[in-house]
This record gives C-alpha cells, structure tokens and sequence, in this order.
C-alpha cells in the first residue's frame, strides 16, 4: 500500500502517463502552476520511456511526485493546486485584508472620536453612519494600492529574476567564497497552503514593523518627544512605504525562492553541506521572533497610554494585510513561475551542477597497492605514499581513466561545444563507469584537476582557477 512521504496518508492515486488523468494533471501544472516540466515528459511518441514514468497524488495534503521507476527519481514534487484551489485563496486572502483593514481603520477612528488619542485632524466628532463609510472606502483604496504595487513588484522579480540573487551573493560574501555550489537533483519544495501564507504574510510584518514601532514608541515615552509623535509617526511610515519593496524583494522573497530551488553549498574540507537560501531565511525569522519579544516588553514597560497601544496594534493589522495580499498572490500565480525563472538564471549564468545532497559512503582503494583509503583526510596512501588524485573544488577522488582534458588558453568553438555536451552528460553522474566523455580537467598552470562541469561552474562563478587562483581568460569560451 502506498504512503504519502508528506503526510502519512494511504489516499495516494497512482496515474500511468498514458492515461487522460495524468495528461490533465501536466496541463494544469504548466498552465495554472507555470511548473516548467521536462521535454521527454511531453513527448507522448517516447511511449517505451515514459512507460517507466508514473505520477503519485496525495489526495489529502495534494503531494505530488512525478517519479521514474526504472532509475528510481524524484522527477518533479510540488503541490498540486486546482483552478477552484486558487480562486478560493484569492477570495480568503483579499477578503481577510479588507476585513482587517476597515477594522483597524475604525478602530483608530473610534479612539479618536473618544479622545484616546489625539490625531486632530479628523473633523468627526461622533461615531456614526459616515465614519463607517469612510472606513470602508479607505479600505477598498488600501486594497486596490496594495494589489497594484503587489502586482508590479511580482512582474519586475518575473522579468527580472537576476533581482533575487541577494542571498545567494550575500552568502558567498559571509561565508567566503571558496564554496562549491550545486542544485539538489530531486525538485523544488513550496509551502502554499492557506495556513503558510498568514505565518508568511505574519513573518514580513514583523520584519518591517519591528524598527518602526521602536521609533514610534519613543516618541510617546520620552516627555519631550511626545510633541513630535505625529511627525514621526508619518516620516516612519514613509520610510517604511519607500523601504517596503526592496525588503520584500531581498529579504521576503529571495531567501524563500533560494531555499526552495534546493541550492547548496557543500565544503570540501569537512565535507558539510547545507541550503545556500535556508540559513538567512531562519535567521531573519529568529531576529523577528526576537523582535516581538524585546518589542512587546518596551511597550508595556513603557506605561504607554492603552489607546496608543491599540493604536500601534492598527498599524500593524494594516502592514499585516499588505503582507496578505502580496503572498496570495505570490503563492497563487507566481510561486512556481519565480523559482523556475530564478533556477534557469542561475544554470545559464554559473552552469551550477546538480548532485545529490546525501554524501554516501564512498570507498576508494590506491591504485599502486589496493590500500583502503582516506581520501577526506590525506592527499596520498599511508601504504605506498602514491598521490591521491582529487577534484580541487569537491575533494572527491578522480579516477585515471579516462584521462583528463588540459586546459588551453584558447579552446575552439567545436571542441568547447563537445566540453559543454559532456558537462550535460555529468550532471547527475549517473553512469561512472561511461567512458564515452571526459571526466575531469586540468589547469594548464598548475596541473590541478577538478571535474569538468564543477570546473566551468567555477570559472563562471569566479572566473580563476580553483587551486592557483589565477585568472582564466574565458573570452574563448561557449557556453
């Protein structure tokens, strides 16, 4: 019986690909997910292959796997969202934020009409039928403004995919950059549900107002400050309107998108590999989390009037909402569109190879004399002392034959187009024992070897040679 690897269930529906369900099912990835599905996928005259395909869906946590029995991968897996799936998210997520918005909004007007607090440029004087239409046309403005701006920040990161690359270039600078890069071969994960999308939408809030509050709440604490607390209120919501994009580009979506394309780095000398985009994304949500804490303490150790309380409480219901309503739609129309674009930017700029994240034991005897060796550790044979030949930027042991390839100064386009076939070939190292293309290359400088499409991806990456560091002239080169 068949277990849902997400949820456990055994409502999981096993479609052949030749069946009508399963032609429906890769339709409405590509047109409603924008999931970018492989070629041979698609080809229904490649019928002797794709008999060796098959597709899992969950029926309660819609998990769905696209798998290839004969070589036993994960092809695709992502969540599977229906037309109806989508529409109900939008309806939920607008509704929500318009809800909140006219709530907070009426509240604010509520504590000034009753005089605790003090906005006075307000000309209502009771609660009645005209501040509640107010609110409500306030609100469906907030809206409409949150959805434009959402719209264009999403289209601008969909044509501009290179805009994501924040976290992955800040963690080349925190963390040096001598690291390998590689994609993980099984697909992408996502979180889409409703519930991921408000602790999303909660998490931006709290990145943007943390700062923001803080100022705001020295300006009703600190006696001669209090005059200006409206000045201030309006240059930091200002501030934060004008900051808003650039932190929902660089600090909302990249480490999300970096983490879930299964970018890693893996470093040779202990062997650790760990997500290039999951380190800066849990360390932001720590900071808020910290945030909330020190915030929630200042402001009621700061005997702040409770009518200012709350209405630092609207303030957030507003960011919340603006936070809402760009994630629905973020997670309804261009979650899987982003990471596809953002992932092939990546291979066409840096040709990052794809490999496996699990390091399996490995086991390689000396050439000379059959000793067992240690090839993390020593660079040659404890028995024989013969050299340990090894990639420079993985560290794994690089086999004799076939041999490797110099590297020119110049190389033709001929013999650079059969390189790049090769680098293709090697993706997965799938077959070791093919010897039907090279598998490794070497500086012509220094003589260190490294496999073929780690070393072009570092070449694109750094444009030096990974053991010498002197520069490569790639002018020659065609990838």
């Amino acid at each position: 019986m068949l277990r849902c690897p997400e949820c456990g269930s055994a409502h999981v529906h096993r479609l052949d690909m030749h069946s009508k369900e399963a032609k429906q099912v890769l339709h409405d990835l590509q047109k409603f997910q924008r999931v970018k599905l492989p070629e041979y996928l698609l080809d229904i005259e490649n019928r002797d292959y794709l008999d060796n395909i098959t597709i899992l869906v969950c029926r309660h946590c819609k998990n769905l796997e696209i798998i290839d029995l004969k070589k036993k991968e994960v092809i695709l897996k992502t969540k599977f969202r229906s037309k109806k799936e989508k529409i109900t998210s939008l309806i939920i997520g607008f509704g929500v934020s318009t809800f909140l918005i006219i709530l907070a909004l009426e509240i604010t007007l509520y504590l000034e009409i009753s005089g605790a607090i003090d906005i006075q440029i307000l000309p209502f004087t009771t609660f009645s039928l005209d501040v509640l239409l107010l609110s409500v046309i306030l609100s469906i403005g907030a809206i409409l403004f949150f959805l434009g701006l959402s719209l264009l920040l999403l289209r601008i990161m969909s044509r501009y995919p290179g805009l994501l690359k924040f976290t992955f270039r800040f963690h080349r600078m925190a963390f040096g950059d001598n690291k390998m890069y590689f994609f993980e071969y099984m697909s992408e994960r996502e979180k889409t549900s409703m519930k991921s999308t408000v602790l999303r939408s909660f998490y931006g809030t709290v990145l943007v107002l943390g700062i923001a509050i803080l100022v705001i709440e020295n300006f009703l604490t600190i006696p001669h400050l209090k005059a200006y607390f409206w000045t201030a209120s309006l240059i930091t919501i200002f501030a934060v309107l004008i900051a808003l994009p650039l932190i929902q580009i660089f600090l909302y979506v990249s480490p999300l998108i970096t983490k879930e394309i299964d970018l890693y780095f893996h470093n040779k000398k202990n062997r650790i590999v760990k997500n290039v985009g999951e380190w800066l994304d849990n360390s932001l949500q720590f900071f808020a989390a910290i945030d909330i804490v020190f915030t929630l303490i200042i402001l009621l150790d700061s005997g702040m009037e409770i009518g200012y309380l709350i209405f630092i409480l609207c303030l957030v219901l507003i960011v919340f909402s603006w936070f809402l309503v760009f994630t629905v739609l973020f997670n309804t129309y261009y979650h899987s569109d982003l990471k596809n674009r953002f992932k092939e930017h990546l291979r066409k700029e840096y040709f990052i190879p794809v490999r496996k994240v699990d390091l399996e034991a490995e086991y390689h005897y000396c050439e000379k004399c059959g000793e067992l060796l240690d090839f993390v550790h020593d660079d040659a044979c404890p028995k024989c002392k013969a050299g340990i030949s090894k990639c420079v930027i993985c560290g794994d042991v690089l086999k004799s034959e076939p041999g490797s390839v110099q590297l020119k100064k110049k190389i033709s386009k001929e013999a650079t187009l059969s390189l790049k076939t090769q680098i293709i070939k090697m993706q997965r190292k799938l077959d070791p024992d093919d010897e039907d293309f090279e598998r490794s290359i070497e500086c012509r400088e220094c003589g260190a070897r490294a496999h073929v499409d780690e070393f072009y991806s570092w070449l694109k990456l750094r444009g030096t040679c990974p053991e010498c560091k002197k520069r490569i002239n790639d002018d020659g080169y065609y990838f």
